[in-house]
């Protein structure tokens, strides 16, 4: 993930990215992308806006504002989530939630943590 995050930051720039208030593992695991997204030049922050997201949320989601109208963004952070081998949907924003953020990565409970 981090060596096509590097290639890909610099035209990304910003990512927000978000988890669960009341969910410490999908806080955790947000911290993880947020690490490696900095690490390879994107401006990134987990932020825990209110209204949030529920803490029963899973997995992995680009939420945006216009899903007529995709950023381009989203399909080169599309593109680092599948170097990771990760799995992610593309799902519209409320217009409460990052009402100034064109897109936003939506971190939920890791799907795979707890499997043996």
């Amino acid at each position: 993930m981090t060596a096509v995050a590097r290639q890909l930051c610099p035209r990304i720039k910003k990512i927000p990215v978000t988890a669960a208030n009341a969910n410490q593992e999908a806080q955790a695991y947000a911290t993880r992308f947020v690490k490696i997204l900095k690490d390879a030049g994107c401006t990134s922050d987990l932020t825990l806006p209110i209204p949030g997201l529920t803490p029963d949320v899973q997995g992995v989601r680009v939420g945006v504002r216009n899903l007529p109208s995709i950023p381009e963004e989203v399909s080169m952070i599309g593109r680092i989530l599948a170097a990771g081998g990760i799995h992610y949907n593309v799902n519209p924003l409320t217009p409460e939630f990052f009402p100034e953020e064109p897109f936003v990565l939506i971190i939920g409970a890791n799907p795979t943590s707890g499997r043996q």
